[in-house]
């Protein structure tokens, strides 16, 4: 069964999320955070959701601020990792206790940034893990645009997002070590071979900081998207949070 539901984040913006209920009672929970400048309706966490839910879990997938049905607001790490941990909020105040976090892309460092002692377990598609400029910023007029305004209006799927100087900073201080050596938790990363915007190499050296129950799995002939493979990444995901998340 899918519900909708707007709550809250510490910004007093309304945050629009679907959720996911399985059949029977569980207090375990997923909570799903999309790409850059994406939105909770694509088709893979669509289908990444109704495939925990059938597996007993409850699956939340949910928009960021200044993204899909979600309030406005400028796009920055800053703002999400707020959003995500309203969104853990929300779910421990439903008497989800047992929570678990999926993130791809943008979403995944997000979801590393809003880690607490009290997750359970992490799964990470394409992270974003080390500083990086991103590609938007190396081309001429946007970079002219940042410096003249203090932002760049970003266009993708016929939605413009408002990206400020802070999130190009924010990228260009992630440090990866700083932030994975601070994970207790076992982590999954999922990455493909072929990602032309966020290298295996980072996956690779990410796992020298985290717990030794970690994993990496190496997606052959995948790009960025992962998703002529998704059926893949679904079922290595699933079976992530059925050994690492028991539904009870």
């Amino acid at each position: 069964m899918e519900k909708r539901i707007v709550f809250q984040n510490s910004r007093g913006l309304n945050l629009v999320g679907v959720l996911h209920l399985p059949e029977g009672k569980t207090n375990a929970a997923i909570i799903i955070s999309h790409g850059f400048a994406a939105n909770k309706d694509r088709p893979r966490l669509v289908a990444l959701a109704e495939t925990l839910s059938k597996n007993g879990f409850v699956a939340l997938r949910f928009d960021f601020s200044g993204c899909g049905e979600s309030d406005g607001d400028k796009i920055t790490l800053k703002n999400q990792v707020d959003d995500l941990r309203s969104a853990i909020n929300y779910m421990r105040k439903k008497g989800y206790t047992n929570i678990g976090l999926l993130g791809e892309s943008l979403g995944a460092l997000v979801s590393i940034l809003a880690c607490d002692n009290e997750i359970k377990t992490l799964v990470l598609w394409a992270p974003v893990t080390k500083s990086k400029v991103p590609a938007m910023f190396q081309k001429e007029e946007l970079r002219r645009e940042l410096n003249e305004r203090g932002f760049i209006i970003y266009q993708k799927d016929g939605k413009r997002f408002i990206v400020p100087k802070e999130y190009l900073e924010e990228r260009k201080s992630v440090n990866q070590r700083e932030i994975l050596s601070k994970i207790r938790i076992p982590v999954l990363i999922i990455h493909g071979n072929k990602d032309n915007v966020v290298p295996l190499e980072h996956s690779k050296e990410a796992m020298k900081f985290l717990p030794e129950n970690s994993k990496l799995e190496i997606i052959k002939d995948a790009n960025h998207k992962l998703d002529d493979k998704m059926d893949v990444v679904i079922s290595l995901s699933v079976n992530w949070f059925k050994e690492h998340l028991a539904a009870k």
